[in-house]
C-alpha cells in the first residue's frame, strides 16, 4: 500500500463525508416559466434545529444505519464468496485474485461519481479510494475465522475488522454507488409509498448498536426489519435509526428547544422596535411616555404604544416583548431615533447569534476535528431537512395552486408581471 498522510486520508475518505448545506435567502412570490410551470419559494424557519429535534438526532442516540440493497448487495455477495473460497485457498491467493478486481471496480465507481459530482483534489481522492479501501479488504480476507465472527464481534480483533475495515468499505461503496439517490429509498418507500415497500422481497442490510462495542452487521428480511427495527426507532430518510425521545433523549434536543424559545422572544422584541421606528408619525406621543426616564414599560404603556403604531399581531406577546425591553437612556429628545435603532439592532444581533449557534449543532457533528463528530448524524440532519422539507413544501404548493386555481388560469403575459395580480394573500386564507 502506498503511504498516505493522515491529512490526505481524512480529507478524501468517503465514509466520513458529509453532505454540504446550501443556504439561500428566498424571495417571496410565485414565478412562472415558459412551459407554464410554476415555481413557488417556501422558507422553513430553523429547519436544521427542528429536524434535529424531530428525529432526536445526536451521536449518542444513533442506533443503526440501514443501506439500500441496490448499493451494497454486490459487495456483500463478494465478501460471502471470499469466505467460501477460504475453505480451499490460502488468504494471499484470494487477495491476489480478488483485490485487483475490487480496486478496478472502485476506480469505475469513482469515475462515474465524478461525472455528476464535484470531486476536489481528484488525485488524492483516487489514491485513497484505490489504496486505502483495498487494504481494508485485504485485512478482512486475512482473518482466520468465519465471516459471521466479523458480523457479530466477540473480541477486539473482530470488532476492529467490523468497525474499522468492513464499515468504511460499506459506507464508501454506498456513497459512491450510482444507485445512491442521496437518501435511503427503503425508508422513503416505507413512509411514503408503503405498497412499493411491501412488494420488495430483497434482503436488508444494516448496522445495529452503532455507537457501542455491541456493534453488529445484520442481514434481515422485510418482516424482521418492520417488527424489530421500524417499530421501535425513529426512521430517518438518510437510512439512520435513532432512539425515540422517551427511550433516550438526545443531549442537544432540550438545548435547541430552549434556544428556539429564547430566540423567538428576542426576535419579537426586535420586530416590535422596528415597527415603532417605521411609524414616525407616532414618535412624539410615544416619546412622551419616556419623559421621566423610565427603564421598563408597564403593561398599560406597552398597550398604548402598540395601539399608536397600529400593531395587529398577537397583542399579549407584543406587550410581553415591550415590557421585557430595557429602555435605559431612551428619552424624547432628538436622539430618540438613533437610540431606538441601536436598541433594535442589539436585539436583532442577539437573535441572529442564537440562530448561528443553533445551526452550528449540525456543522460541529460534521467536523472531523471535533472529538464527538459523526458523519451519519450530520447527514441525517441534512436529509431530514431536505426530504421532509420537500414533502411539506410540495403539500403547501399544491394547496396554494388549488386555492388560486381559477386565478392562475387567467394568467397571461401582462398580468403575470403585475404585482397586484400576483399578490396572493396567504395570511387571509391560512
Amino acid at each position: 500500500m502506498k503511504e498516505i498522510s493522515k491529512k490526505t486520508l481524512k480529507e478524501n475518505s468517503w465514509h466520513i463525508k458529509v453532505m454540504g448545506a446550501y443556504v439561500q435567502q428566498p424571495v417571496p412570490g410565485i414565478y412562472g416559466l415558459e412551459d407554464d410551470t410554476i415555481i413557488s419559494s417556501v422558507d422553513a424557519e430553523a429547519l436544521y434545529p427542528i429536524s434535529t429535534i424531530y428525529s432526536n438526532i445526536s451521536a449518542e442516540t444513533l442506533y443503526g444505519r440501514l443501506y439500500d440493497s441496490s448499493t451494497i448487495q454486490n459487495f456483500i455477495s463478494l465478501i460471502q464468496k471470499v469466505f467460501e473460497m477460504k475453505k480451499t485457498q490460502k488468504p494471499e491467493q484470494i487477495i491476489n485474485l480478488v483485490v485487483p478486481s475490487f480496486k478496478n471496480a472502485l476506480i469505475q465507481l469513482l469515475k462515474n461519481y465524478a461525472k455528476h459530482n464535484n470531486v476536489k483534489n481528484k488525485a488524492d481522492a483516487e489514491l485513497v479510494t484505490t489504496e486505502y479501501y483495498p487494504e481494508l479488504l485485504s485485512k478482512i480476507i486475512r482473518y482466520n475465522g468465519r465471516l459471521e465472527d466479523i458480523f457479530t464481534p466477540k473480541d477486539d480483533k473482530t470488532y476492529y475488522l467490523l468497525r474499522s475495515c468492513f464499515f468504511p468499505i460499506i459506507e464508501s461503496i454506498s456513497w459512491l454507488s450510482p444507485q445512491n439517490k442521496g437518501f435511503n429509498q427503503t425508508i422513503i418507500n416505507y413512509v411514503f409509498y408503503p405498497e412499493v415497500f411491501e412488494n420488495n422481497q430483497n434482503n436488508y442490510y444494516l448496522f445495529t448498536d452503532y455507537n457501542s462495542t455491541k456493534l453488529n452487521f445484520k442481514i434481515v428480511n422485510k418482516e424482521e426489519l418492520k417488527s424489530t427495527y421500524f417499530s421501535r426507532f425513529i426512521l430517518n430518510p438518510y437510512g439512520s435509526l435513532f432512539y425515540t425521545h422517551s427511550e433516550k433523549l438526545a443531549y442537544e434536543v432540550q438545548l435547541i428547544a430552549d434556544g428556539l424559545a429564547e430566540r423567538r422572544i428576542i426576535k419579537n422584541k426586535s420586530l416590535v422596535l422596528g415597527a415603532i421606528l417605521a411609524k414616525k408619525s407616532s414618535w412624539n406621543k410615544i416619546g412622551d411616555i419616556f419623559k421621566d426616564g423610565i427603564y421598563e414599560l408597564t403593561e398599560k404603556q406597552a398597550d398604548e404604544i402598540l395601539t399608536e403604531i397600529e400593531d395587529t399581531e398577537d397583542r399579549q406577546k407584543r406587550i410581553s416583548s415591550l415590557i421585557g425591553v430595557d429602555f435605559r437612556g431612551l428619552c424624547s429628545d432628538n436622539l430618540f431615533e438613533l437610540k431606538l435603532s441601536i436598541l433594535r439592532d442589539q436585539y436583532n444581533n442577539a437573535q441572529n447569534s442564537i440562530k448561528v449557534s443553533l445551526n452550528s449543532g449540525y456543522g460541529i457533528l460534521g467536523m472531523i476535528a471535533y472529538a464527538f463528530s459523526d458523519p451519519i448524524a450530520a447527514n441525517s440532519i441534512t436529509n431530514t431537512g431536505k426530504i421532509y422539507g420537500i414533502k411539506v413544501f410540495q403539500t403547501i404548493s399544491a394547496w396554494v395552486m388549488e386555492l388560486y386555481e381559477d386565478k392562475l388560469k387567467d394568467c397571461n403575459e401582462d398580468n403575470w408581471k403585475d404585482p397586484d395580480w400576483i399578490d396572493l394573500d396567504l395570511l387571509e386564507v391560512a
